[in-house]
This record gives C-alpha cells, structure tokens and sequence, in this order.
C-alpha cells in the first residue's frame, strides 16, 4: 500500500509543470488537464480508494514531532491504512 498525496493528484488533473509529468509517471490516469481537480479527484475514487482515518488517527497525529500538521495528517493516514510509502511532491517535509 502506497499514500498518495493529493498534492501528486492535483499536478496531474490541472497539469502543473514541471511537477505533472512525474506524477503522471506514479498514476496512469484517463486523461487530465481539462477539468478541476475536485472533479478529477472524485472520479479517481473510482479505482483507488481513499485512507480512512479516525480520531485516533487524527490524535496520533496531533502526538508527532512534526512541525506541519498537514504532514502529520498524512503520517497517520499512512499508518492507519497500512501503507508502507508515502508518495509526495515536498521532499523537504
């Protein structure tokens, strides 16, 4: 199991260079670039699902020594659902 950040799904539905290409590389998607990313993200849910996350998660979370709650979040997510990897565009985090 692999999490992906939805900032990687946003580059492919809107295109965003130079970051689109790579992900695009992660994801075979049907086609992008045309709608918005809302839309693109909802259709995704078709063949992959979404982390489930709990309070608990959210709370586990909340306990990391990590300085950006939005990368905590997906910390917890990724644990919640058993991923081994979290795949994102911010290496930095």
């Amino acid at each position: 199991m692999i999490l992906l950040d939805t900032d990687i799904l946003v580059a492919i539905a809107l295109d965003r260079h130079p970051h689109a290409g790579p992900a695009a590389d992660l994801i075979v998607a049907p086609s992008h670039g045309g709608g918005s990313a809302g839309d693109f993200l909802f259709d995704l849910t078709r063949f992959v699902p979404v982390a489930a996350t709990s309070t608990e998660a959210f709370r586990h979370a909340a306990a990391l020594p990590i300085a950006d709650f939005e990368d905590a979040l997906q910390v917890a997510a990724a644990r919640a659902c058993g991923a081994r990897f979290i795949v994102a565009r911010n290496v930095r985090d």
